[in-house]
């Protein structure tokens, strides 16, 4: 793997670098490029798919890469670039799927009559994007050597969650929702931790509201702010999930059994007075439950193996 995404890197970069493209940042694997056109925006994406699919990258079962190209204003300070367009590009790529172009309308406005030979956009829909005010209409790239057929978009088939709708607007912290996404990626147990009243609530629902969809058995919000019995730390979580407990099974059991081959994310907030109870049910669930991932938010550490806190 580590000699594939080698390579994945040296071909983005390349073609992005070829079409005038400026490489602003990188996050893991992720390239976020500013482009003075659509057009070479396009044209280094559709060049780097084609490159990337006459690769073999079989011993790491294939790479295939998701890309998405959204225009409008930025405002670049120290070499990032901020503002909606950036916004509307993360958010777009992550309705995608590996091996995918998608561009924003205003993309598909702007270069009309003026497409790279060989390629057309073909129309996917009007689609909701998380924390843009109006629908965005979605395009995807078609042409030789790309793959055109994958499944809806990520966006219309929210998997189910109940984490609570919120009514202001995020402003700042990217860098932590970032980090945060990235823990989740592969990380079993990552834990938010700091003095009440920091937001550590709220970044945690900003993070878990961004992988919405990477999880097809849900997302599910737990408030532990109002138990003070740690006895009833199991069964608000089977509450929540909503499982049935049958008759002589112990409630962790039913838990770990209902968990076992879901997957999921449970977002476990205000821990730190149930700490040993959570960290003894938690560290149950990431030993026997190896697609269930956990994000806490405390007033410390739960301290159980393979925290990242």
């Amino acid at each position: 793997m580590r000699d594939a995404v080698r390579r994945h890197d040296e071909i983005v970069r390349s073609e992005i670098e070829r079409r005038r493209g400026y490489v602003f940042k990188t996050i893991g694997d992720a390239f976020c490029a500013a482009f003075w056109s659509v057009g070479e925006a396009l044209e280094a994406a559709v060049d780097a798919q084609r490159r990337l699919g006459r690769e073999n990258f079989a011993d790491v079962d294939e790479l295939r890469v998701r890309m998405a190209i959204a225009a409008g204003e930025a405002d670049e300070r120290s070499g990032d670039y901020f503002g909606t367009a950036v916004n509307r590009a993360a958010r777009l790529v992550s309705t995608g799927h590996g091996g995918q172009i998608l561009v924003s309308g205003d993309v598909a406005d702007l270069i009309t009559g003026s497409l790279p030979p060989g390629i057309t956009l073909r129309q996917l829909g009007t689609i909701a994007l998380r924390d843009l005010k109006a629908p965005e209409r979605v395009f995807q790239a078609i042409g030789a050597e790309l793959r055109t057929e994958f499944k809806a978009l990520r966006a219309l088939e929210t998997p189910p969650n109940n984490l609570p709708l919120q009514t202001t607007s995020f402003v700042g912290r990217q860098q932590d929702v970032l980090r945060i996404e990235r823990l989740l990626e592969t990380e079993a147990l990552v834990t938010v931790v700091g003095a009440g009243g920091m937001g550590k609530t709220r970044l945690a629902l900003e993070a878990a509201a961004s992988v919405l969809n990477d999880r097809k058995d849900g997302t599910w919000f737990v408030d532990l702010a109002s138990i003070s019995d740690e006895a009833l730390v199991i069964s608000v979580l089977l509450s929540v999930l909503g499982v049935d407990q049958a008759k002589g099974v112990a409630p962790l059991e039913a838990l770990l059994k209902y968990l076992e081959e879901r997957e999921l994310l449970l977002v476990l907030d205000n821990c730190e007075h149930l700490i040993g109870e959570v960290a003894r049910v938690v560290a149950a669930m990431i030993s026997r439950c190896r697609y269930v991932t956990v994000l806490a938010t405390s007033r410390e550490p739960l301290n159980v193996g393979g925290e990242n806190v």
